[in-house]
């Protein structure tokens, strides 16, 4: 079984055939055997000179844990030390389903860059990846002369079955458990001395909010068993989280759906994506008898009755989608970013190339193709209505009660995942914990989130172990807009520190205060100009890119399509399309390290402008799939 999170099935890199194929010359990897159970093995090697940490003394480990299955499941890990001895580990959790976590962690999340996760596969298999349709064909195609060459590209993918992905978040928060026993076994220096749990942080972006949810609580189980004989409390550690921190995320539709029309024309960048009277149509759809909650309330229902719910739950998916969000897609504006266009998504691809090219294959050990998505991941979590089974607010307000310190991270620049759905989220989650929480939380106001010591990268409100922040000028991907923001509030979730400040707080008391809503306006930033990424072709390329593909035409330089080689930004001559690689981007030596800052005034000045579109490496180590705390 492929674990949907960080599956990696296609190739990117672009007109040359390459199957991989194991370096005889290359370093053995380390194989080490779960204790707890002898089927989950785990090989990894110390990957050289593919990443530049700040100290030259923090390990990485990079290698794949194959965990129990019907069929083989290999989940791809990179693991890199804090640059302090920590006792607490970090997951990060890209969504999709299907999506590797590298799109975040190579956009803002990484220590470094270049920097590599995903990977997964189950059975390395021979195929052609088709750029215009995103799919990978078994066997691999022949050369066809009345397309451009650049279009498929061979490689080894996974088998591609449908049989070899999970279809649930239930099924992926087991493949994981799986992994970090096998993790922790392979690295003991890691883990706590005798009996004790291991602390865990666990964050997830977009879809990574239901599994946040989902795994929080099969974990749980887990630990249960292990208490009460079912696990062997001898061969196996008890993963308790402390930290739980969503980006973006989607957690529960019925909660942050009937916002979407509302942002799309009343958003706080004046962008009007539909009419008004659209907005209303799309909203009296949404509460309409047999429409998208209507259908979302019987799925939930449905869960508990002989059968199963997944025929109810895949309506409920398909209604809400067609009803409520494809209007604004039809608006042409990117889902993840408001301010940007619908065929030029951002964060960038530019990784997906360079984690193609033979040297890093080589260096990884990797037997199969760097991919950025699995489609048959997403075809199967849409079969069963996952994303609709709702009760992911319960599993949350429950990790509050348990002590878990929990917070909402949301960029306002997001549609698909909104901020206005992320702060009624955040406030579904405190009813439903109950007590002071109930009270409190709603009663806060908001404070600015200082960030240094003369700019405010957003607002959040707080109280005790719950804070729901919403981030200025950034999209879906937080830490690509906004990295240094993205940090400091990282860190003081997992600190348990004011989101605000960075100070210290007595969890049971503290509450910020301010304005009951966060009133901040901008500009939207222009867009900019469209990259066609060939390995993302169906997502980033416009109708002009696909006139190419079909003609014959345009040339791949480091795996962005142009029309002729003196489009290439940086052409000085016409290079070849064939030869051209992309160079790792090293930090320097000198650069100034982001740490935690406890701030000791709000500053005085508005908000600092930053660029709009990302700001380059930021030093965390939020690292798929396991990290220590920076």
């Amino acid at each position: 079984m492929l674990f949907p999170l960080t599956i990696l099935l296609l190739a990117s890199r672009a007109a040359r055939a390459q199957f991989v194929s194991v370096d005889p010359d290359g370093p053995p990897p380390t194989v080490v055997r779960s204790p707890g159970d002898a089927s989950v093995v785990v090989t990894y090697r110390e990957p050289r000179n593919l990443c530049t940490t700040v100290f030259d003394g923090q390990k990485q480990y990079a290698g794949w844990a194959s965990v129990p299955a019907q069929v083989p499941t290999n989940l791809f890990f990179w693991f890199v030390e804090a640059r302090e001895p920590t006792t607490s580990l970090t997951i990060w959790l890209n969504g999709g389903p299907g999506a590797s976590s590298l799109f975040s962690f190579f956009n803002g999340v990484g220590p470094c860059e270049p920097n590599l996760v995903g990977f997964s596969y189950d059975v390395p298999t021979n195929g052609t990846f088709y750029a215009l349709s995103d799919a990978i064909l078994t066997p691999p195609m022949a050369p066809d002369s009345s397309r451009a060459p650049w279009t498929t590209i061979n490689g080894t993918f996974g088998t591609n079955r449908p049989g070899s992905t999970a279809s649930s978040t239930n099924e992926a928060a087991m493949g994981v458990w799986h992994l970090l026993q096998g993790f922790l076994a392979a690295f003991p220096k890691y883990r706590p001395p005798l009996d004790a749990p291991v602390g865990l942080s666990l964050f997830g972006q977009s879809y990574g909010g239901i599994y946040a949810a989902v795994f929080a609580e099969v974990w749980e189980a887990q630990n249960k068993k292990r208490l009460d004989g079912t696990l062997n409390r001898q061969t196996t550690l008890e993963l308790r989280l402390t930290s739980v921190g969503i980006v973006n995320g989607y957690v529960e539709p019925m909660v942050q759906t009937p916002f979407s029309p509302a942002f799309a024309i009343n958003n706080t960048y004046g962008i009007k994506a539909m009419s008004d009277r659209e907005a209303q149509l799309y909203q009296a759809k949404f509460t309409a008898s047999g429409g998208c909650a209507d259908l979302l309330s019987k799925c939930m229902a449905a869960q508990s009755q002989p059968g199963g719910a997944d025929a109810i739950c895949l309506i409920a998916s398909r209604t809400c989608a067609d009803d409520v969000d494809e209007p604004y897609y039809n608006s042409g504006r990117g889902q993840n970013d408001i301010a940007s266009r619908g065929d030029n998504p951002q964060p960038p691809y530019w990784f997906v190339d360079y984690l193609n090219q033979p040297d890093v294959l080589r260096a990884l050990g990797s037997p199969v193709n760097f991919t950025a998505s699995n489609r048959i991941s997403a075809t199967n979590f849409a079969s069963t209505g996952d994303n609709t089974k709702g009760g992911n607010v319960a599993r949350l307000a429950d990790l509050l009660r348990r002590g878990v310190r929990l917070g909402f991270i949301y960029g306002d620049r997001d549609y698909i995942c909104n901020w206005f759905g992320g702060e009624a989220l955040s406030l579904a989650v405190a009813r439903q914990a109950g007590g002071e929480y109930a009270v409190k939380f709603p009663a806060a106001g908001y404070a600015p989130i200082v960030v240094n010591s003369s700019y405010i990268g957003g607002d959040v409100r707080q109280f005790g172990n719950l804070s729901f922040s919403r981030i200025f000028q950034a999209g879906h991907t937080v830490p690509y807009y906004q990295p240094e923001t993205a940090f400091q509030v990282f860190a003081r979730i997992v600190r348990g520190l004011s989101v605000s400040m960075g100070r210290s707080i007595d969890p049971a008391r503290y509450g910020t205060k301010g304005d009951r809503e966060s009133r901040h306006s901008d500009k939207a930033p222009s867009p900019p100009a469209p990259t066609c990424f060939v390995g993302s072709f169906a997502g980033t390329c416009d109708a002009e890119s696909y006139k190419l593909a079909r003609s014959g035409g345009g040339v791949v330089i480091n795996g962005v399509v142009y029309g002729k080689p003196e489009d290439w930004p940086l052409a000085s001559s016409k290079p070849q399309a064939d030869t051209t690689t992309v160079q790792a981007a090293k930090p320097s030596s000198a650069a100034t390290m982001t740490g935690v800052y406890v701030a000791t005034e709000t500053p005085g000045s508005a908000v600092r402008p930053l660029p709009a579109w990302g700001l380059g490496t930021v030093m965390l180590t939020l690292v798929s799939i396991v990290c220590g705390l920076t």
